[in-house]
């Protein structure tokens, strides 16, 4: 039986109907399965802050230091505790000093107030590790100069001469202050060579970082806490990537968010299954950004932590405005950042650390 034209064209258009009508309910039903009405992070309770970053744009040290909150709480090998942001933070001034496109002699209030990028933190946590608030200098944006000169002199004094005998300058103060080193004795530390990124002092592991250590410490050129830090975060590292450290610091990058940013966050939180910290646009910051800490969703929006104010409860990104505010976000797995709770058994950091008291 021969169709005429109208009955050909009707059963195409059935079919192209029947196959289209198959490929929305296959939409709908895979999105409907593929994401739950709520998720967060089982563990994120640790981010929880009872600090604020202050005046200094420090939001990059916060978003990244809650990652490593949860990483640490995870391994049977890192003594819990409150980690130290100030650590981070100090890091993220090497990292600057080593940039060529940094000048050693930049004031100490620029470079703490250019904010960074949490993908370089991640990175450089991944190899250096982060130490507890107590075996480090506090967190402290408020400092004045007068404080600082004060404490370098009776600090000088305290070590019976020992280190470099000359007048600090205001830099180098407030980087001792700070941080228990010097912007000198840091560059020397953390940059091998002039305009040399620091990922350079890490490539074969850190055997010559704590041989460089060792030196700063009996000349008394660093503080005990610097030390002590220092010693206490690269255990850390090292107990959770043991034989990977000898590849170095990991190149990493940011991650662009696409048209459907809330599509693509969950799906990170879900694989990534640690707090993941964001840019979000607020006109501050690097690029006018600001950094915080995604935990998870439910029905309100994104659920986050935030390194502003005194406020240290959840707040929430509705998802309305997900688009307008999501810039970039930082999987710390890019990073070389595992989920924890796979440390290397060689390697007992917790037995270390507690010789070490």
């Amino acid at each position: 039986m021969k169709l005429t034209k109208r009955e050909v064209l009707s059963n195409v258009m059935a079919f192209i109907a029947l196959a289209l009508f198959q490929s929305f309910i296959s939409f709908i039903y895979a999105h409907s399965e593929s994401q739950p009405t709520a998720f967060k992070i089982p563990d994120a309770e640790v981010c929880l802050r009872d600090q604020n970053q202050g005046n200094y744009s420090t939001c990059h040290a916060f978003c990244t230091g809650c990652t490593m909150k949860v990483v640490y709480s995870r391994s049977p090998k890192v003594i819990p505790g409150r980690l130290s942001m100030q650590w981070i933070t100090m890091l993220s001034m090497a990292k600057k000093l080593c940039d060529s496109e940094y000048s050693e002699r930049q004031s100490f209030d620029t470079m703490i107030n250019q904010g960074w990028f949490a993908h370089e933190n991640l990175a450089l946590l991944s190899q250096v590790g982060v130490c507890n608030e107590e075996s480090y200098h506090e967190y402290d944006p408020n400092l004045s100069y007068s404080e600082i000169v004060e404490d370098w002199f009776l600090g000088f004094f305290a070590r019976n001469g020992k280190g470099t005998n000359r007048r600090p300058d205001r830099e180098d103060s407030n980087w001792y202050k700070q941080f228990g080193i010097s912007s000198k004795h840091a560059y020397d530390l953390f940059c091998p060579k002039r305009n040399t990124p620091l990922s350079a002092t890490f490539q074969r592991g850190n055997r010559e970082f704590l041989k460089k250590l060792e030196q700063l410490s009996q000349n008394g050129q660093i503080s005990k806490k610097f030390y002590r830090c220092a010693h206490e975060s690269l255990l850390r590292a090292e107990a959770l990537r043991g034989r990977q450290l000898n590849k170095g610091i990991p190149n990493c990058d940011k991650t662009i968010f696409s048209n459907n940013p809330v599509t693509q966050l969950k799906n990170a939180l879900k694989n990534e299954n640690l707090p993941i910290p964001i840019s979000i646009k607020t006109g501050a910051g690097l690029d006018g950004a600001h950094c915080i800490s995604v935990i998870g969703w439910d029905s309100k929006g994104f659920i986050t932590i935030n390194s502003w104010g005194n406020d240290t409860t959840y707040d929430h990104i509705p998802y309305d405005k997900a688009n307008e505010a999501l810039l970039r976000m930082y999987l710390p797995s890019n990073c070389g950042i595992a989920k924890g709770g796979n440390a290397a058994e060689k390697n007992d950091s917790r037995r270390s650390l507690e010789g070490d008291r």
